[in-house]
Formats: structure tokens, sequence, C-alpha cells
């Protein structure tokens, strides 16, 4: 199909493509406003569909808890804040994406995190977001976050298993690099 090429070709890749806005494709390709509605449609849907099977999907380790994140960040081309609400035995009960649709950070707050975990009951949290620039290393204001997280969660009586960040194929757990602990440890000697 020639359009399909031309866009790829365009956009330098499928997803990059089914990211566009429908105003963006109709533009510059010609292509009809129902066939730009429909990718844009296409990508919500592939979209929840991914959320509905990882909501089937279990956490008892680290390891699973960066490859599931990995595969729900690895693929965005802007800046996401996930919110991994898990019960007691590690099953994923809601996953919630938060962005603001800017490139490079995703404004979020403690209240609303607060708000979408306890309205699942939830035992269990990893949180992730992911780096554009390819550093997965945590900056000043992740760090902050995260503390003011452990402290909050901690006080609700919810696990929080760990912050993990996605910057392309790198990442960073605050688990496993001992920080998550550091800051418990912390936060329990206020």
């Amino acid at each position: 199909n020639p359009a399909a090429h031309s866009l790829i070709d365009y956009f330098g890749s499928l997803q990059s493509v089914v990211d566009a806005k429908p105003a963006d494709l109709t533009k510059a390709f010609g292509i009809g406003e129902q066939s730009a509605i429909f990718l844009h449609f296409l990508k919500q849907l592939t979209s929840y569909l991914a959320k509905q099977k990882l909501t089937r999907t279990t956490i008892k380790t680290p390891e699973q808890a960066v490859e599931f994140i990995a595969a729900l960040l690895r693929t965005y081309t802007v800046e996401q804040f996930v919110i991994v609400c898990l019960d007691t035995a590690g099953k994923v009960k809601k996953v919630h994406n938060i962005t603001n649709h800017e490139l490079e950070m995703v404004h979020v707050n403690v209240r609303e995190i607060i708000s979408m975990v306890t309205a699942h009951k939830t035992a269990q949290v990893v949180l992730a977001h992911n780096h554009l620039n390819g550093d997965p290393k945590p900056s000043m204001d992740d760090m902050q976050l995260t503390r003011r997280l452990c402290t909050t969660f901690q006080n609700l009586g919810i696990k929080f298993l760990d912050h993990i960040i996605i910057a392309g194929e790198n990442d960073y757990s605050f688990h496993c690099s001992g920080l998550l602990d550091t800051l418990k440890a912390n936060n329990s000697h206020k």
C-alpha cells in the first residue's frame, strides 16, 4: 500500500504513525478523515486490550516488575507516569497511566496517586515513569516524590514495592539499587 509506506517513511515508524494526530495525517497525506480517526481509535483500542491482558499478570519479584513496566513504557514518545495497583498476592488489579502529553515531563501530585491507589483497595504498589533522554538515573524530583510516597504509603499500610524508570533499553529500579530501602529506613527514623 503506497499510502502506508509513505506514512511510515515520513513519520519514521508505524508507532509514530499511530501516535500522530488525525489532523496531521489528513493534512500531510490526503488520507481521509475517517481513516485518520480509525488509526487514532486503533491505538486506543490496542492500548485498552493490552491493559486488560496486563491485569491478569502477577508480579512477585523485582525483575518481574521491571519486565512488566518495560513492556508498558518503552514504546511511548511522551513521558508517562504509571501506577500499578496489586493485591496481597501480587496480582495486578489496575494500571493507571498519567500523562499531560508534554514531551519532557509529567506533572503528578501525591494526592492524585493516593486517590488512585486507595480507590482499588491496593495492598502493594509499583510506580514507574519513562525518561525520553535515554538516561534512567533518577532526578532530584524523582527522589523527592519517591521519598514523600514512601512515607505516605507506610502510613496507609500499603507496601511500596518499587519506583522504576525506563529510558529506552535502560532501566533504573529504586528497589534493586537499594535506594528504596534507604528512603524507607530514613522515614522510619524520623
